[in-house]
């Protein structure tokens, strides 16, 4: 029976998309390829990722979607307790 390999995302740019890489990557991890910040978004709110991938200047809106997401939780979080 084969073990479960490790899921990676990657955000399709310059070089994070470039097909040699993704092929590689494919190897040994479980790829999931999306083109736009929102479906990563998505992607990432939904399921467990060991790895993210994504050229650097897709990085940072990336990473800041992520951010304002979990601080809006919080917020909804804090005002249903009280």
């Amino acid at each position: 029976m084969d073990e479960p390999r490790p899921r990676v995302l990657v955000l399709v740019g310059n070089v994070a998309g470039h097909h040699p890489v993704v092929a590689s990557l494919r190897e040994y991890f479980q790829v999931d390829v999306f083109d736009s910040i929102d479906a990563a978004m998505e992607a990432l709110r939904d399921s467990t990722y060991h790895a993210v991938f994504a050229d650097t200047g897709d990085f940072l809106p990336l990473e800041r979607a992520l951010v304002g997401h979990q601080a809006s939780v919080v917020l909804d979080t804090i005002g249903e307790g009280v």
